[in-house]
């Protein structure tokens, strides 16, 4: 019981983290400062720890309920990789870069 309870709590929080992240992807490829990496590098900083916490959201429940740390690994780092996905989506789009007016 509590077993199936926690596999569809790292179930839903990882479509729902997933989700976020392509979005958050596609934010970035819009957002990005005209100056390069050091004046970006306090942002990339920041998400990265903010992703921390996801992560240990999605891969612990998994983890606790099916005792495989292969599935934790990959759920992780399949919502992780939506991320860049969401950037290449947003500069697919080609809607231009929001900072600099384009």
């Amino acid at each position: 019981e509590v077993r199936i309870q926690l596999f569809l709590s790292g179930t839903v929080v990882f479509a729902c983290i997933a989700a976020h992240n392509f979005l958050e992807g596609i934010a970035l490829s819009h957002t990005r400062l005209p100056r390069g990496l050091p004046r970006n590098l306090p942002l990339y900083a920041a998400l990265f720890l903010e992703n921390l916490p996801e992560g240990a959201a999605i891969s612990l429940p998994l983890f606790v309920s099916t005792a495989s740390p292969h599935l934790a690994l990959l759920a992780t780092l399949l919502a992780a990789l939506a991320e860049p996905a969401g950037a290449l989506a947003g500069a697919w789009g080609g809607a231009g870069d929001v900072s600099s007016g384009e």
